[in-house]
């Protein structure tokens, strides 16, 4: 029996549609912390930061599953020439500075010099390496430095994120690609 997956135009309604809700819930425990309708105690001021934070997590998730779609439905876009993996990387680091600064940690770059890619759709690979580095500081201890080390090995281009953070057993390791997955 073979599955068809919705197009990515009704995953796109569908993910439009969840996010009305919860912006309508930011809205309100937006208002709600700024004491428009009164004033707030810090066990109510507790409990709306609360619901910030998973309005917050539930428009990631709701982004996520569009992403995911999207990028399994629309083929492959290869730049038209070499792409400058260091800059590029260079440029997320920078996008990802803000997150950096909430997470009190650091994110630097580590490469061999200047590397050029041919071919490589950078859409993709743009979307790949913030959705690796945003999860990498989210979990990322206060303090830590994580290095996003850029290497060029048998042709290919060869990402490696190193922290002094707890490993992945055996078991996650192995499922660490699959959608959705979260380690224990």
């Amino acid at each position: 029996m073979k599955v068809e997956l919705p197009s990515v135009e009704t995953v796109d309604r569908v993910c439009h549609e969840l996010r009305k809700p919860v912006a309508v819930i930011q809205a309100y425990a937006e208002l709600l912390a700024d004491e428009i309708a009164g004033p707030v105690n810090e066990k109510q001021r507790s409990h709306l930061e609360t619901v910030a934070h998973n309005v917050q997590r539930l428009d990631r998730l709701i982004g996520n599953l569009f992403e995911c779609f999207r990028v399994a439905s629309v083929p492959p876009a290869p730049a038209a020439g070499p792409v400058d993996l260091e800059r590029l990387c260079h440029e997320l680091v920078e996008e990802l500075e803000p997150l950096c600064e909430r997470r009190r940690c650091r994110l630097s770059v580590s490469s061999g010099g200047e590397l050029f890619h041919p071919g490589l759709d950078v859409a993709r690979l743009r979307a790949a390496l913030t959705r690796l580095l945003d999860n990498a500081l989210r979990f990322a201890s206060e303090g830590e430095t994580l290095v996003l080390a850029l290497a060029h090995r048998n042709g290919c281009a060869r990402f490696e994120l190193g922290d002094p953070g707890p490993r992945l057993s055996h078991d996650e390791a192995a499922r660490v690609f699959h959608l959705f997955f979260r380690p224990e």
